[in-house]
């Protein structure tokens, strides 16, 4: 019930990125499902910079790409000192096998307002 909720989610005109939270709400997703509508709606997937249960994991991060989803990179920061958590983010990133292309804040701005009005 709750992947068909995040699909519903998905398909909203409003909906630009969609951040999977795992510690805040341990849920049990098909990602699958999830990065497929993604992609057909042109929604990003968050990439965060949380370890542990929070995180996708490197084969979930390669999925994003496979499904032709876009990701979006970030620190997660709640304060000016946390912005340098980028690196794990990144790293998270590359460890799934994204290359620049698949991630939209890699992108020129002028690139990213034309995926956004996609």
């Amino acid at each position: 019930k709750l992947t068909a909720r995040v699909v519903a989610a998905i398909t909203q005109p409003g909906v630009h990125v969609l951040a999977v939270d795992r510690v805040r709400s341990p849920v049990r997703l098909d990602l699958d499902e999830v990065f497929a509508a993604a992609a057909a709606h042109n929604v990003a997937i968050e990439i965060g910079a949380a370890d542990g249960a929070a995180a996708l994991t490197h084969a979930q991060v390669r999925r994003i790409a496979e499904f032709g989803a876009t990701a979006v990179v970030t620190s997660g920061a709640a304060a000016p000192g946390e912005v340098a958590l980028m690196r794990f983010a990144v790293d998270r990133a590359r460890r799934g096998w994204l290359e620049a292309g698949h991630v939209l804040n890699t992108r020129a701005p002028d690139d990213v307002m034309r995926w956004l009005q996609r």
